[in-house]
C-alpha cells in the first residue's frame, strides 16, 4: 500500500463513507496533509490514530 492515500481509498481502508471521512478532516478529528488544496493521509500516521482509537474506546468500555 502507499505511503499516502486520498479520500476514496481512505474512505474504504476505514470502511467508511468518503462523505464521513470528509466531515472528520472538516472537524479535525483525523490525522491529514493538504497538498495543494488534497487532502491526503499519511497511511503511517493514519494507522497511529486507529491505534489511539482503539484504546479510547477500550478504556472507557
Amino acid at each position: 500500500m502507499a505511503d499516502y492515500m486520498n479520500v476514496p481509498d481512505t474512505a474504504k481502508y476505514l470502511d467508511i463513507s468518503e462523505t464521513h471521512l470528509r466531515r472528520l478532516v472538516r472537524e479535525r478529528q483525523i490525522p491529514f496533509v493538504y497538498l495543494g488544496r488534497r487532502v491526503i493521509f499519511p497511511k503511517q500516521t493514519l494507522d497511529e490514530w486507529m491505534e489511539e482509537q482503539a484504546k479510547a474506546v477500550a478504556g472507557s468500555s
